[in-house]
């Protein structure tokens, strides 16, 4: 989906032109076209924020700035909260830059406000993406700690009011999103005598740490090791929904005997090789899927192999979900 800004055919061609190679993405999945340096023209447009990856390109429309800042949460102002945070006087700033890398000419002044550099974004973190002209960059930068806001009814440049300074679309924008690169895990409802199941999202990759711990009576503690783990597609287990499993096998006597030991040992990566198993279905190499229901199940070697039911000896489950 395309937001309009209003651009003649034109100022679009030359977009198409000065952008060739680069690949944007909105953080609120919509995209919006840059347009060529015009002082005094142009209200600096949407800020559009590479997705996918921790060191991002970012990149808005209306031409140069003198102020480029990255705030960790929902607020854009100059105070602790600042991860990055660029200045170059006249409006030299070119509207295309990536996260941490200073441009040439331009100073950091990241801690000269109290900010924490970071070389990279985090997982899961929100963060306040804003630049400001060389008109405002002097009522922003003698104010710091109030809260930036965009104001595109303002008719002069800025105006301060309490604890906030409130900023033309002329000379200021903003925009807010997080840092998601891989799934998250929500509604986990672990079932089961033999333990409860936690299924943990990490910031590395899309298969998920599992880890469980043994509460069936007659089976002490500490002892948490299983014959069987697996993850099924969806809220129950269909042999032809399973996405992983692997099953302790016994070579002792040359010839692979499943169910007769115990050997998975939490806690475990999903698609991780583990000692003593074979792998029955292999873990997909992109991982699990985003907006998704999935199915993991425990089981020891006393289980019977049969009874999937909440109530069965020797096994439990768990359901959750992705986004």
């Amino acid at each position: 989906m395309v937001r309009q800004m209003g651009a003649t055919p034109v100022i679009r061609t030359l977009f198409g032109v000065l952008l060739l190679g680069g690949t944007f993405i909105s953080c609120t999945d919509e995209e919006a076209p840059l347009a060529p340096y015009a002082p005094g023209q142009m209200s600096l447009t949407q800020i559009n924020v590479e997705d996918s990856v921790y060191v991002p390109r970012i990149s808005w429309g209306g031409g140069y700035v003198s102020g480029l800042g990255v705030n960790r949460g929902g607020s854009a102002r100059l105070d602790t909260s600042l991860a990055w945070l660029i200045h170059r006087a006249g409006n030299a700033i070119p509207y295309q830059q990536r996260f941490g890398q200073l441009p040439s000419g331009a100073e950091d002044l990241t801690t000269t406000f109290g900010g924490r550099p970071t070389t990279i974004l985090n997982e899961d973190q929100l963060y306040t993406f804003w630049v400001a002209r060389e008109d405002v960059w002097g009522t922003i930068s003698a104010n710091p700690g109030k809260l930036l806001l965009l104001d595109t009814a303002l008719a002069t440049p800025s105006r301060v009011s309490g604890d906030s300074i409130f900023l033309s679309q002329q000379s200021f924008n903003v925009e807010i999103c997080p840092i998601d690169l891989y799934i998250g895990i929500k509604n986990l409802r672990p079932v089961g005598r033999l333990g409860v199941i936690e299924v943990i999202q990490t910031d590395t990759s899309n298969a998920p740490i599992l880890r469980w711990r043994i509460t069936q009576t007659g089976t002490p503690p500490p002892d948490t090791l299983l014959a069987n783990i697996g993850i099924a597609g969806g809220d129950h287990y269909e042999v032809s929904t399973v996405v992983w499993e692997v099953l302790a096998v016994d070579t002792s006597s040359g010839q692979r005997v499943y169910w007769t030991r115990d050997v998975i040992v939490p806690p475990l990566i999903a698609g991780q090789e583990v000692p003593g198993t074979d792998v029955f279905t292999a873990f997909p190499a992109t991982g699990l899927q985003r907006n998704l229901a999935y199915y993991v199940w425990i089981a020891n070697m006393a289980w019977d192999q049969r009874n999937r039911t909440r109530s069965a000896y020797n096994y439990a489950y768990a359901t959750f979900e992705t986004y």
